[in-house]
């Protein structure tokens, strides 16, 4: 007769996903109107430091 094996429940360990991307670093608004930003922001969180829609970002990129 064989052994049957119980599975022991949350024992198993989730493995942790790495992203390829550095990670988010801040922005930080100076008084003058100039915006710092690391490498990787996405259009969203410069529209919001813009405080504007990412859709007018966008379209002003598109008219430079």
């Amino acid at each position: 007769m064989a052994k049957q094996f119980k599975k022991k429940k949350g024992s198993q360990k989730k493995k942790q996903l790495q992203s390829n991307f550095p990670a988010k670093k801040e922005t930080s608004v100076i008084k003058d109107g100039v915006i710092s930003y690391e490498e990787g922001i996405t259009v969203g969180e410069l529209a919001e430091k813009l405080g504007q829609t990412p859709a007018n970002v966008i379209k002003v990129l598109f008219l430079l």
